[in-house]
């Protein structure tokens, strides 16, 4: 006798609002000198490092994404627009780095308005984030699972039936929406506001889903 089983999809969904700023400084210049460049990039990172030590109570350091110091190279073309050749013609620098901090915006604006006025050259993103972030998945698939058991306990109670031993899971991917809030901060908008001043940014909350499909036994009454 063939087993009566339900299949039924669930959804969870879980909103939280960020609790972690993660400020991205980069910097991309061309020097004539391989020596300046790297030189330069070193002296930007002396002095993440100094400012960041006038805040003694940070749980965090500056950590470097990237530091890289490679030609600068144009392309040659004739009289005619054709492409000749590519030329060497200097050197770039591109440094990434991030710093970690807590849910703080008077911190944040002042450390990034230091960096700002020390690395002239530097553009400084914001962006918002969740410490745990695996927590919060779980969380959403935990509800796409109790939800799948109450619309089937549903269709079985009104059925006249009840459920009876999971037959079948079926769990993909999570299939959510996941939003970073990102701010770019330049030397001049940093200028036009006191360092004393807090930023006035509130973040969006960010929302995760998933979905899972189980299947149950139907027992009858």
């Amino acid at each position: 006798m063939e087993t009566s089983r339900i299949s039924v999809e669930g959804r969870g969904k879980v909103t939280m609002a960020p609790d972690a700023i993660c400020l991205k400084v980069t910097v991309h210049r061309f020097f004539v000198d391989s020596k300046q460049a790297y030189q330069a990039g070193k002296d930007d990172l002396s002095a993440i490092v100094q400012i960041l030590e006038n805040y003694e109570q940070l749980p965090t350091q500056a950590k470097t994404i990237r530091f890289d110091v490679d030609y600068h190279t144009e392309n040659k073309y004739d009289k005619k627009g054709n492409f000749v050749e590519r030329i060497k013609n200097g050197y770039n620098l591109d440094m990434i780095v991030d710093i970690e901090l807590p849910l703080d915006n008077l911190l944040v604006n002042n450390i990034a308005s230091a960096i700002c006025e020390e690395l002239v050259f530097a553009q400084t993103r914001i962006y918002y984030y969740i410490k745990d972030e695996q927590a919060i998945k779980y969380k959403a698939l935990e509800a796409a699972t109790n939800d799948a058991m109450a619309r089937a306990r549903v269709i079985a109670q009104t059925s006249g039936c009840k459920l009876g031993k999971v037959l079948d899971i079926k769990y993909g991917q999570p299939s959510g929406y996941d939003y970073e809030t990102r701010y770019m901060l330049c030397e001049n908008s940093l200028d036009s506001a006191p360092s004393e001043e807090t930023l006035p940014i509130t973040p969006e909350d960010r929302t995760f889903t998933d979905t899972v499909n189980v299947v149950w036994e139907l027992v009858g009454e």
